[in-house]
């Protein structure tokens, strides 16, 4: 953690290594009601680092930003479940795979999330606080068997906000932009035969652009 002489400035790093045994998952056991069950991993190991930092070059304005670096393997996983379509080249063998060395589910290597903040004084009592948050994940499988059909590729979104409010604290105005470039992403998918049979795929999806008016008022 590192405090810079003119407390205007701050910055974090920290590392880390995590091992995991009897790691617990859930597995899809049946693809026509979407019944999961929980299944052994063996073992798993992650680790990577993380950072932050927080800048005011003026009063007014503040700048900060945070990211991760994450590798996160399973060590041993000889009986995951094959995606649908895999052959033997591809490594499933009897009904299973070996996932022993691959990437596990929901785990990006990169993320990272960059903040602008203003602070404008208005006069008699008032502040009009413009902002805006850009935030990146990066490629992960959504999907336990690893299925290439089933990866989130890397994305990178764009929220904004404008406030008006009471330095008093008694009311806010809010003017509020999620996802302003519309990215449609998944945060989860899987195979499923209830629609369609063998090799047909879902995926949830992440709420579109968003455009928002919030008011409050504090009795």
């Amino acid at each position: 953690k590192f405090d810079f002489p003119e407390h205007n400035a701050q910055f974090n790093i920290a590392a880390f290594y995590q091992k995991f045994k009897d790691l617990q998952v859930s597995s899809l056991i049946n693809t026509q009601t979407l019944t999961f069950a929980v299944d052994n991993a063996a073992s798993a190991r992650s680790y990577g680092v993380e950072a932050d930092a927080r800048w005011r070059p003026i009063p007014e304005l503040t700048l900060s930003a945070a990211g991760a670096y994450l590798n996160a393997e399973y060590n041993d996983f000889p009986t995951a479940q094959c995606y649908d379509g895999q052959t033997i080249a591809e490594g499933c063998v009897g009904g299973v795979q070996d996932l022993s060395g691959k990437f596990l589910q929901f785990a990006p290597k990169w993320t990272f999330t960059g903040n602008i903040d203003y602070v404008a004084e208005l006069g008699n009592g008032y502040s009009l606080t413009p902002g805006i948050t850009i935030s990146y994940l990066g490629k992960q499988y959504l999907s336990l068997d690893n299925s290439p059909d089933l990866i989130q590729s890397s994305y990178a979104k764009i929220d904004a906000q404008i406030s008006l409010y009471s330095e008093s604290g008694d009311w806010s105005l809010s003017l509020i932009g999620r996802n302003l470039t519309d990215k449609i992403t998944s945060p989860f998918a899987n195979k499923s035969t209830a629609v369609g049979g063998v090799g047909t795929f879902f995926r949830f999806t992440d709420p579109p652009r968003q455009i928002m008016l919030r008011a409050r008022k504090n009795f």
